[in-house]
């Protein structure tokens, strides 16, 4: 199981690296094969947070297929709650039927307390055989610095054929909740995303959007 483990993150880290030797480019839907992996870039900035309440506490979902409910990755900011509960840092967890099926606590678990930071991170979906893969990489936050990466690797089986071609933003952007400290967070956006195909083409499209949960 451990090699097993070593080889999906050899194979998120090739991944993450990926996007460097590529280019942005327009491909026609006849063109296009089977979704490889999906890149979210996020932003989110504060006002003023509270460390002393660990206020806001925020969480996003993504859906590897939209029209299964079933099946998403969760990542909390600021905060990791489960079975058990802990303030600061972040997690990134796999879940099937509301359950955690693989999870990672990431970050140096300090509570956010900068002022109007500008917390920005991209969220990494890929689909490998019959699993579904899920990190964050590039993050950027003035209490914790650079965060993510191969290192907190989430994966979870699938068993419909559709892969990632069931992917929508629209989901994604619907499905962000501040769980707690609302009043403490100034904006939320889904800046650009990015869909890589198995034959090496590449798709940005840039959103730009607050989601719906979100008063801007």
């Amino acid at each position: 199981m451990r090699n097993e483990l070593v080889l999906l993150k050899l194979l998120l880290a090739s991944l993450l690296g990926l996007w460097v030797s590529l280019t942005p480019s327009d491909v026609s839907a006849d063109d296009r094969k089977s979704i490889y992996f999906i890149e979210e870039n996020w932003e989110l900035t504060l006002g003023d947070p509270e460390p002393d309440i660990n206020s806001p506490q925020v969480s996003f979902f993504v859906f590897p297929n939209r029209d299964d409910e079933s099946r998403y990755f969760e990542l909390q900011l600021n905060y990791a709650a489960d079975a058990t509960y802990s303030s600061g840092g972040f997690r990134v967890t796999a879940a099937v039927n509301d359950k955690a099926v693989d999870h990672e606590r990431g970050g140096d678990f300090q509570n956010w307390s900068a002022s109007n930071d500008c917390i920005r991170w991209t969220t990494v979906m890929a689909v490998k055989n019959s699993r579904y893969l899920f990190a964050i990489k590039n993050g950027e936050s003035a209490d914790w610095g650079a965060f993510g990466g191969p290192d907190y690797l989430v994966e979870m089986p699938h068993e419909s054929g559709d892969g990632l071609m069931k992917y929508h933003p629209d989901t994604s952007l619907a499905n962000v909740d501040i769980g707690f400290g609302a009043n403490r967070v100034r904006s939320i956006r889904l800046k650009t995303i990015r869909v890589v195909f198995e034959d090496g083409s590449d798709q940005v499209i840039t959103v730009n959007l607050t989601p719906t949960s979100i008063n801007s």
